[in-house]
């Protein structure tokens, strides 16, 4: 069996007011009536998934690109091993996003919409593992097996299925790596460093590594194994030329603009996001605010219970203490100010005073 819901209504209305009056991808002052169309999709946080912000800002990518030639999304949500079937099916007739396989005699694809990179995920508790490999073929002549997710594309160069054990999702994937089941785990980087970062991965985000990210500074060529890879729209076999080619016009006109570039940007900057916190005092008094993040004399004080985003923790958050240190309250964190009289600043605040919100 598989589960799907259709994309909340207030959230395509959302979308259609944003692509009209914020977007706009040149389209004429004529509004034609939009034709509904089914689009299949899976969940794959933090770019699509039924529980974000109007589906997502992939999702939202999708939706300007089918207005700009007047259709309205309705978004199906299936687990990905399902997709396909669908697809063969002609019902729905395309899905995204994907990267383009080997499998172009069966599927059609479009231009790119968006790049992402692509890399091998690696389990590491005590940090002994040095993987050396210069090439994809190396990881190959070692023997290593290689997590595939069910509906995923392989990664380029290693098309040999035996290399690969089949995963349900990303999840079941991070659980095979801890297990030793598997050795690597082909994912999306920033889909793979947002979920090791909650409690669906029972194991400490730090002993989770990628080929290319090295623990050391000096940092290996990462060229071979994070490819920053292009995703795309992907048809049915039933889909005409024509449909692809408008679409494909739609994506170079909607890439533009500033909606769709303030998209890309949000994709590209989900690993950074900004926790939003408040201001605390033990009396509710007044907090001493610098401007940096070492100097002694007080810039600013901000009210008791202003708002902030954290730009940068102090780096003490992000390593073993060492007792011989300054006291560590007093160390300080970046934050940008987002209400009360200093709204807008970006100052810096001793951590003790900095309280995050639920």
């Amino acid at each position: 069996m598989y589960t799907m819901r259709n994309i909340h209504k207030n959230h395509l209305i959302f979308i259609v007011i944003a692509i009209f009056t914020i977007a706009g991808c040149n389209r004429s002052t004529q509004v034609k009536p939009l034709k509904p169309i089914h689009v299949a999709t899976g969940d794959w946080e933090p770019f699509v998934g039924q529980n974000l912000e109007d589906n997502g800002p992939v999702a939202q990518m999708i939706s300007s690109i089918l207005i700009e030639i007047d259709y309205l999304p309705e978004f199906k949500f299936y687990d990905w091993g399902f997709v396909h079937p669908h697809l063969d099916a002609g019902c729905p007739s395309f899905a995204f996003p994907y990267l383009k396989g080997s499998d172009t005699l069966k599927y059609k694809y479009s231009d790119p919409i968006i790049k992402l990179d692509y890399v091998f995920f690696y389990y590491d508790t005590i940090n002994t593992l040095d993987y050396n490999f210069k090439s994809v073929d190396q990881i190959v002549s070692a023997n290593k097996k290689i997590g595939l997710i069910k509906g995923y594309t392989k990664f380029p160069g290693l098309d040999n299925d035996s290399i690969y054990t089949e995963v349900s999702n990303t999840i079941e994937g991070f659980r095979n790596l801890i297990n030793g089941d598997i050795d690597f785990l082909l994912e999306a980087k920033n889909v793979g460093l947002q979920l090791i970062a909650t409690d669906k991965v029972k194991a400490d985000a730090s002993h989770f590594h990628y080929l290319g990210k090295t623990k050391e500074p000096n940092i290996k060529d990462d060229s071979v194994f994070v490819k920053n890879l292009s995703f795309r729209i992907k048809f049915s076999s039933k889909v005409s030329n024509e449909f692809i080619a408008s679409i494909n016009s739609a994506i170079k006109k909607c890439s533009v603009t500033d909606f769709y570039k303030s998209l890309e940007a949000k994709v590209n900057d989900i690993q950074q996001e900004h926790l939003q916190a408040k201001i605390i005092s033990p009396d509710h008094s007044v907090v001493y605010a610098y401007t940096s993040s070492t100097k002694e004399q007080v810039d600013y004080i901000l009210p008791h219970s202003s708002k902030v985003a954290v730009l940068n923790w102090n780096k003490i958050f992000h390593s073993k203490i060492d007792k011989k240190k300054k006291a560590h309250a007093m160390l300080r964190s970046e934050v940008k100010i987002i209400n009360g009289p200093l709204k807008g600043r970006v100052l810096w605040v001793e951590n003790k005073n900095i309280e995050l919100i639920q």
